[in-house]
């Protein structure tokens, strides 16, 4: 059997065997109502010992301290602190406030919401930040669409503009 005819059997065989949305519903099967269009990369081990309320982790392919306690950071940075975490091209990290200041491709997880935009503030202490140019996805509502900027005001409140 030459490749071509193996592979429209192969796509064939795939489109009949999945369900259709109401056929799986009826079935039993558990099918969500929207998928996420945005992904986020996983965080990178914790070290032993720690836990997530303990300490803010920081990942940078590069990292250099700036003045005091400021850290610039670049290449596939990763910060993790507690519930909320934020990836990015490039970050300003002050050790003193808990400010991140982000920019490039910047990816943010909290609280139900995965959002992705060109700049991001947040502030760890509070739980709290902006995000530009964004696009996001709230699993708990199953929302997603566009925003200029989110705005996370706290834990409990986010507002989209």
């Amino acid at each position: 059997m030459d490749s071509q005819r193996l592979t429209a059997l192969l796509l064939l065989a795939s489109a009949v065997s999945l369900p259709a949305p109401a056929a799986a519903q009826d079935a039993g099967v558990s099918m969500p109502l929207c998928r996420s269009p945005l992904t986020f990369a996983a965080s990178p081990k914790v070290p032993a010992g720690l836990t997530p309320s303990t300490a803010t982790r920081i990942w940078a392919d590069r990292a250099s301290a700036e003045e005091g306690e400021r850290f610039d950071l670049r290449g596939d940075v990763q910060v993790v602190q507690d519930k909320q975490s934020l990836s990015a091209d490039q970050a300003i990290y002050d050790k003193d406030t808990e400010e991140v200041d982000a920019r490039g491709d910047v990816r943010m997880k909290q609280n139900g919401l995965i959002a992705q935009g060109t700049r991001a503030h947040m502030n760890l202490k509070r739980d709290s930040g902006t995000l530009a140019d964004a696009r996001y996805q709230y699993d708990l509502d199953h929302a997603h669409g566009r925003a200029d900027r989110i705005i996370v005001e706290s834990s409990d409140v986010t507002r989209l503009k």
